[in-house]
């Protein structure tokens, strides 16, 4: 008799790698005049960027534009010194450069030179130009009512003293004005219904709950019990259904219904057949050898009418021949998006090797694969795809 045994794996998290994109700018001509609008894209991470400039595709941390910048967006003001025609923008993750991109193509940065005319209306001489300083004085008119000489303007700080006039009820004076704090106590007039007293008391009071001689039952706050108690609840006598606490547990064996189209026969018999001959390879043999590998449909993201970032491809490989490599995408498995060639690799530790694939896809499938040779050693141990997902 065949017995059925599934297990299921708890529930686990697959997360993306932290990566950022440049978006802007990946081309094009700009000049010491107008500034440059740097935009990015980041996924998996809240850090901030960094951004640099480097004259080749080697990144390089020299040439700053800024560092730790929030956002999505940065306006550089290209300095007066910098020119050239193969200028790379670099966008990296603040403080960890394997997370990091370029600009697909170099930008060129050019000069701006201004000429002239001789169009002005008025002459000006340089050399004539007077840069003293210059007091200017206003004088008074003779309809202003007092005469003020600016050269004998006082700047010394004054005190100015408010004296109450004649109509206050009731006279201060500015120079005897207390700053200490006061302490007020309200007095209660004769219309107050009821007295006060300034002898309350603030201490605290522990209230008792004291019941009347109307509750059914007598308790005394003082005896509570508050030790905590395991309660059992007893089915009573109008209970419908009765329960056994023994339970009993079956391995049951299904069996296809009537309705079933087709019948499955469990007993599988294993056998080699007669008459057959292996026969070893020598060491001077004649065969051709060939590797393929496919994986098969991968979705990029978990929304299928999203087209997503596929950023790299990165091998852990051990191959005596090139590897071939071809990045299909969207149910088309005939025209590839993308190919590379792995370069052969016989050291005694595998060789791990990157490939910038930036390709956006619903789906993708990869094939890896080998021309026909004598070698027989093909192996790729790891295969890692980095998306956007």
């Amino acid at each position: 008799m065949a017995i059925s045994i599934s297990a299921q794996s708890p529930n686990f998290t697959i997360q993306d790698p932290p990566s950022v994109t440049l978006t802007s700018p990946n081309s094009g001509s700009f000049t010491h005049n107008q500034n440059i609008t740097i935009q990015w894209s980041k996924s998996n991470f809240t850090e901030n960027v960094d951004l640099y400039f480097t004259s080749s595709t080697t990144f390089s941390t020299a040439n700053v534009i800024v560092t730790n910048q929030s956002g999505t967006s940065y306006t550089w003001n290209v300095p007066d010194s910098l020119a050239g025609s193969n200028i790379y923008i670099w966008v990296r993750k603040t403080g960890d450069s394997s997370v990091k991109d370029r600009s697909n193509n170099a930008i060129s940065i050019t000069i701006v030179n201004y000429n002239w005319t001789a169009t002005d209306v008025t002459q000006f001489s340089q050399d004539n130009v007077n840069s003293t300083k210059t007091t200017f004085k206003t004088v008074k008119n003779t309809s202003d009512a007092t005469q003020f000489s600016v050269d004998g303007v006082q700047t010394a700080k004054r005190t100015w003293k408010v004296n109450q006039i004649a109509s206050d009820v009731t006279q201060f004076s500015t120079d005897t004005v207390s700053s200490s704090k006061r302490t007020w106590k309200y007095i209660n007039n004769a219309s107050d219904a009821s007295a006060f007293t300034e002898n309350v008391a603030d201490s605290k009071r522990t209230w008792k709950y004291i019941n009347n001689a109307s509750d059914a039952t007598q308790f005394s706050a003082d005896t509570v019990n508050s030790a905590k108690r395991t309660w059992k609840y007893i089915n009573a006598a109008v209970d419908a259904l009765q329960f056994a606490e023994q339970v009993s547990f079956f391995i049951t064996k299904s069996l296809p219904s009537a309705n079933d189209t087709t019948q499955f026969i469990e007993d599988v018999v294993a056998a080699i057949a007669k008459n057959s001959n292996v026969r070893q390879f020598t060491d001077s043999a004649t065969e051709s050898f060939a590797a393929s590998y496919k994986t098969g449909w991968i979705p990029v993201s978990k929304d299928l009418d999203k087209n997503s970032m596929i950023r790299r491809v990165n091998f852990e490989y051990h191959s005596a021949d090139p590897i071939n490599v071809s990045v299909y995408t969207d149910g088309d498995s005939t025209n590839p998006v993308y190919t590379n060639t792995l370069s052969a690799a016989t050291n005694k530790q595998t060789t791990n090797k990157s490939l910038r694939v930036g390709r956006r896809a619903k789906y993708f499938m990869l094939e890896m694969s080998t021309s026909a040779s004598t070698n027989s050693n093909t192996l790729i141990e790891d295969l890692e795809v980095q998306v956007d997902g």
